[in-house]
């Protein structure tokens, strides 16, 4: 092994060395996409879903009104709703009544109905945009942290490769002229 090969060894494992201790200091892994980061990005139709959402309580939530027929109101929080549980509201609003001995009247119990599937439509599409925007972070993160790899991988070659081409081409430059001045002086 000639001296520059040596060298080159040399340097390339110190690189080698320094640059991974380096990157390991340094390095940047994949954050988890904050949920309260996103509702603030959602719509404001959408973000009124997400009011009572937290890290430990993470259900959509919505209100709807209603009024007896003697003029009280009364308001009733709703979570997301599956189909079935929309078909039973409408059976739980009339135990609800007659709990409190309060009469609601057709039209109210149908306007109630229909608010409540509204409602919770909108909750679902907020939860579609929710999730629209928690998988486009998830590919950016994905994204950033992949352009790291790459230019950790880049810079652990690049300088062994850059200095081995380098004292290669020295070295084929260094024998043409050493050739060259032998063969001249013959």
């Amino acid at each position: 092994m000639s001296g520059w090969l040596r060298l080159w060894v040399l340097l390339s494992v110190f690189w080698l060395i320094a640059a991974t201790f380096y990157f390991y200091q340094n390095f940047i892994p994949i954050r988890d996409v904050d949920e309260l980061e996103i509702i603030r990005e959602l719509d404001p139709n959408a973000s009124q879903y997400f009011r009572e959402w937290s890290h430990e309580h993470k259900e959509l939530t919505y209100y709807v009104s209603f009024s007896f027929t003697d003029g009280t109101q009364g308001t009733i929080r709703f979570p997301f709703l599956s189909e079935e549980e929309i078909e039973d509201v409408e059976r739980r609003v009339k135990a609800l009544s007659d709990r409190e001995n309060r009469v609601i009247s057709e039209n109210e119990m149908s306007r109630f109905v229909a608010l409540v599937k509204a409602e919770n439509i909108g909750a679902g599409r907020a939860m579609q945009q929710f999730e629209s925007i928690a998988i486009e972070k998830k590919v950016q993160e994905e994204k950033r942290h992949g352009r790291y790899i790459f230019n950790v991988i880049a810079m652990l070659i690049a300088f062994p490769a850059g200095s081995f081409l380098t004292g290669t081409g020295f070295g084929w430059v260094y024998q043409g002229f050493k050739n060259s001045k032998g063969s001249s002086m013959q």
